[in-house]
């Protein structure tokens, strides 16, 4: 069951922490993020899990592995209940992500279903996965290292290494965008001549092919 959790969770987690205000810890002691708080509540609520002190021995014992520290029952209800609208807000985007999923797709859709379609992966992307990995802010079932290739497997995707010419092509984008990675993307996309899959419009801004999805 654990490793069925695994993916949805990792996907809770990496959406939670996007739509949510950034915000400083209110203690130094607070050892576990608003996002992975309402990552966790959610899964209670998507568990049909009403006890929190079930949930959280279910969650000491089956997803240690993703979230290494848990508070204690008390500190989890009280903080819940000061999340409790980021928590709706979050339950709200699930629910209309895979209501509209097919729908966001669009035209897009059958291009993604092809099986002759080959997607790529750059290392662009596994550097972001591993920056955030080790800064604690993508809780993941297992390291980069094996997390990312194993992922490649699954949708045979082909790794896309990093040149120096993509490096520099960098320098002739307009500052569009202030993520280095979402740049650094864009400017292989056009080195390469392939098309990006993004929800971001600002990359669609880019003079990128893009295959802009709703985002919502």
């Amino acid at each position: 069951m654990t490793a069925d959790l695994d993916t949805p969770l990792t996907a809770l987690h990496v959406l939670a922490d996007e739509i949510l205000p950034r915000r400083p810890r209110a203690r130094r002691n607070q050892r576990v993020t608003d996002a992975e708080l309402v990552c966790l509540a959610v899964a209670q609520i998507l568990l049909d899990c009403p006890s929190e002190q079930r949930f959280l021995r279910f969650a000491t014992r089956r997803l240690g592995h993703l979230f290494p520290y848990l508070p204690k029952q008390p500190g989890y209800n009280k903080r819940v209940r000061a999340l409790a609208p980021q928590i709706v807000r979050l339950l709200n985007t699930v629910a209309l992500w895979l209501h509209t999923a097919r729908k966001r797709l669009g035209e897009h859709l059958a291009l993604l279903e092809d099986p002759h379609t080959e997607p790529l992966l750059s290392a662009a992307s596994s550097w972001e996965i591993a920056i955030k990995y080790a800064a604690g802010r993508l809780p993941l079932p297992e390291p980069p290292r094996r997390y990312v290739p194993s992922r490649m497997r699954a949708i045979e995707a082909v790794a896309v290494p990093i040149e120096h010419s993509h490096a520099l092509a960098v320098a002739a984008l307009e500052p569009l965008h202030r993520d280095p990675f979402d740049r650094l993307l864009v400017a292989q996309a056009r080195a390469l001549d392939v098309p990006i899959l993004t929800a971001d419009p600002v990359v669609a801004g880019y003079p990128v092919r893009t295959l802009l999805v709703g985002a919502g």
